[in-house]
This record gives structure tokens, C-alpha cells and sequence, in this order.
């Protein structure tokens, strides 16, 4: 486990970007493509020392939200994208294995595209212990700081046209039981700032 005196973090909470390719190679046309496994990636890292740390993240990973776990736009619930891809509001266990689950189900998928279909899920959860940190102006003294982080892109698997990417970052400050404290990069925009 990394010890250090106090933590000073801006959170980017979410980017989405949905991308037309096809209109970016010119002469590109429809092609029928093979399911490629080797296209399709999945890399789940979670740094624990040992098992009160490996408690300490699946407790962040399970720290509920102040949502529904998916982002909804609008009064009528519509998905935010036209994709089949759900966008979180929370990163949380349940999202890992949602985005597992959809980059498993491409690597046996052929698809029609004007390029050959690709994804990848990047995800790390890694524990700190803090002498003191500082968020939304609350100091919580010797505490876990748990940071997760996932990256998923979605190329050319959802339409012929389109790529996804979703980030989100989630920090979750938690006791010296392992109760949680405070949790920081839920919802749209950015989210607080850790300091001393």
C-alpha cells in the first residue's frame, strides 16, 4: 500500500465521445468482418496488497451512489446515446463487469462495418492510506483513499459508423474499518478536489 502524507486530486468524473469515421477514409466502404477476439481487449487490474485491501476496494467498488447507476436523459428516460452502449453515472463493480460482459460478447461478433471492429476496457482500482485529505471542504484524518478508473472504447461495433469512449474516474475515501466516508466523481462534470 502507498502511504503519503495528504492527497490533493481533481477528478474527471466522465467524457463520453461518439465519433463518425466513415466520412474520415476516403473511398471507405461496408465491409463484412470476421469475429476477431484479438480486436477486442480486456485489462482488470486491482492493485491490493492484501486482503484488507482487496475488502477496502470491493467495498468501493459496491458504495452506492446518489442515482440510478446508468445516466438517463430527460423526463421521458431515454438512453443519452442511440448505441446500445449504457453510459454510468457511477463507477462502481457492477459497471466493470457491465463493460466485460459487452467487449466478451465483440470478441465472438462479426460485424458490417467500414472498418474492422475494436474495444477495450481498461480498469484499475488501487488503495492509499492517507494521513489527511480534504474534500468538499470535510478533512477526514487517517484514512483509505481508493481510486478507481475505467476506460472503454467501442469502435465500429454498435454501428458502421460510430466509436465510443467512455472515461470515469471514482474516489472513495473510507475509515479505518473500512467504512466509507466520502466518495468523490459521481454525475456529469467535474467532480470535488481532494487537498490537504
Amino acid at each position: 500500500m502507498m502511504k503519503t502524507k495528504a492527497l490533493m486530486l481533481t477528478s474527471c468524473v466522465m467524457l463520453v465521445c461518439v465519433q463518425g469515421y466513415a466520412a474520415m477514409v476516403p473511398g471507405a466502404k461496408v465491409k463484412d468482418w470476421p469475429a476477431n477476439a484479438d480486436k477486442h481487449v480486456i485489462s482488470i487490474e486491482r492493485k491490493a496488497a492484501n486482503e484488507a485491501e482487496k475488502t477496502l476496494i470491493a467495498t468501493a467498488e459496491a458504495a452506492e451512489t446518489e442515482s440510478d447507476n446508468w445516466w438517463i436523459l430527460g423526463v421521458d428516460r431515454q438512453p443519452l446515446m442511440k448505441s446500445n452502449v449504457k453510459v454510468p453515472y457511477a463507477l462502481t463493480g457492477e459497471v466493470v463487469d457491465y463493460y466485460a460482459a459487452r467487449v466478451k460478447q465483440y470478441q465472438t461478433k462479426a460485424c458490417r462495418s467500414f472498418m474492422e471492429p475494436s474495444s477495450r476496457l481498461a480498469y484499475t482500482a488501487a488503495v492509499a492510506h492517507q494521513d489527511s485529505v480534504t474534500l468538499a471542504g470535510k478533512t477526514y484524518a487517517n484514512v483509505h483513499v481508493v481510486t478507481l478508473k475505467l476506460s472503454f472504447d467501442s469502435n465500429f461495433t454498435e454501428d458502421a459508423t460510430m466509436g465510443i469512449n467512455v472515461m470515469k474516474r471514482r474516489t472513495i475515501v473510507l475509515d479505518a474499518a473500512g467504512k466509507v466516508l466520502a466518495v468523490d466523481g459521481d454525475g456529469i462534470g467535474w467532480g470535488a478536489q481532494l487537498a490537504m
